[in-house]
């Protein structure tokens, strides 16, 4: 995994100093952050760019990366290139930026409320040996994932309370920068403040938190 990490920073830097246009940058990375994805997570699981659709037709924000379960809900609906994933399947959400800054900490926890906020159903599970009641609700997972930058002491404090819908699970780049929810329940309401375990690694350029509002 390490030697994956160095690989796509490299591939990401790369594209950083030779593409010029931003949203060029962005397509590049959000392409490999998927192919990446899609290579080792468990084949139970599909990550694709698209928009995720509930029950009552109401739609989220478009989502960079949405990791969502194809076992038990299969169907995707494909509408002019655009790809909408029941909110049933959803497990996971993911914005791709270039480097970590509160404004991309926020519009992440905003595309986030965007698929949280959806409704999403449950029914009995009939099999061969009867019927299990509805499963319950799991919390849908969101995070932020770059290629650069850092987690300054506004940033952190923003991860730190925020609402039930704009919670940010993880936070992360390719220079080592990483925060996370250690005691976030994928079952239970989790009410601000969160715990917020950060760290950095040695490549890491600049302090992990500072006083500059980025």
């Amino acid at each position: 995994m390490v030697g994956l990490q160095a690989q796509m920073d490299a591939k990401l830097s790369l594209s950083r100093r030779t593409l010029s246009h931003p949203g060029t940058v962005g397509d590049f990375s959000e392409l490999e952050w998927l192919a990446l994805l899609s290579e080792y997570l468990p084949k139970r699981h599909s990550v694709d760019k698209g928009f995720v659709v509930d029950a009552t037709g109401n739609v989220s924000n478009q989502i960079d990366i949405i990791v969502y379960d194809r076992h038990f809900t299969p169907f995707v609906f494909h509408q002019n290139g655009a790809k909408y994933i029941p909110a049933e399947a959803a497990y996971a959400v993911f914005e791709c930026k270039q480097d970590i800054s509160l404004a991309n900490i926020r519009y992440a926890a905003k595309k986030a409320r965007s698929v949280r906020r959806l409704k999403r159903t449950s029914i009995s599970i009939v099999h061969a040996g009867g019927t299990n009641e509805p499963k319950k609700l799991h919390a849908i997972l969101a995070g932020l994932i770059c290629v650069g930058g850092h987690l300054s002491s506004n940033a952190k404090r923003t991860l730190q309370t925020s609402t039930p819908s704009e919670i940010l699970n993880l936070v992360c780049s390719l220079s080592r920068t990483f925060a996370s929810l250690p005691d976030f329940d994928v079952w239970k309401k989790n009410l601000a403040p969160h715990k917020v375990t950060n760290r950095r690694g040695q490549a890491e350029l600049g302090p992990l938190c500072d006083d500059v509002d980025q």
